[in-house]
């Protein structure tokens, strides 16, 4: 990863007032990009508290896996991890559904839930998330629910957390792009 931030840092030609500039600029990356992570956490943990998901704590982890240096990084990272938690909850509830018939042991769904997503895997890297995210569905079900009420409330701490961290994210640019043009002045 990248220590870059998505602005360009001003030019100076004077060496101790460029490295004044470089080492504030690179303390307030460090702090914006703290800052950022731990509201970000904060929030996406509320957000899915308040809309009654039974685990708003994985809200809260999906926001800072995707934390990325650069926004348009958090944004490729948002994308693959919700494509591959769809993936993981629909192999999760299709293979509990197919197995449901034959009665099973946990065991076996998660081994055929994980060498499915495994194969998958091997085709799109970035889908890995789907080798766990199935396990998490079968992990989370409740006696009062199905798979696919499971999937779907898992899913979309999934997207809150990875929501929330763009929004963050742009707004941290934002403070960054302010931060650079104050310097620059």
């Amino acid at each position: 990863m990248s220590r870059e931030p998505d602005v360009k840092r001003p030019v100076c030609t004077n060496k101790h007032i460029m490295g004044l500039t470089t080492g504030f600029i690179n303390r307030a990356q460090d702090m914006v990009f703290v800052l950022r992570c731990t509201l970000t956490a904060g929030s996406s943990y509320l957000l899915a508290e308040w809309l009654g998901l039974s685990y708003p704590i994985w809200a809260s982890i999906s926001s800072v896996v995707v934390a990325q240096d650069r926004l348009g990084d958090t944004n490729s990272a948002v994308i693959w991890r919700f494509a591959g938690t769809v993936v993981g909850v629909i192999v999760a509830v299709l293979t509990g559904m197919f197995l449901l018939s034959f009665t099973t042991s946990l065991l076996i769904d998660i081994v055929c839930c994980v060498s499915i997503c495994a194969t998958l895997v091997r085709i799109f890297p970035k889908l890995r998330v789907s080798m766990w995210t199935s396990q998490i569905v079968y992990f989370a079900q409740t006696p009062d629910s199905s798979l696919l009420q499971t999937g779907l409330w898992r899913g979309s701490e999934v997207l809150i957390g990875g929501v929330t961290a763009v929004i963050f994210h742009a707004l941290s640019d934002l403070v960054m792009r302010m931060i650079h043009k104050e310097n620059a002045d």
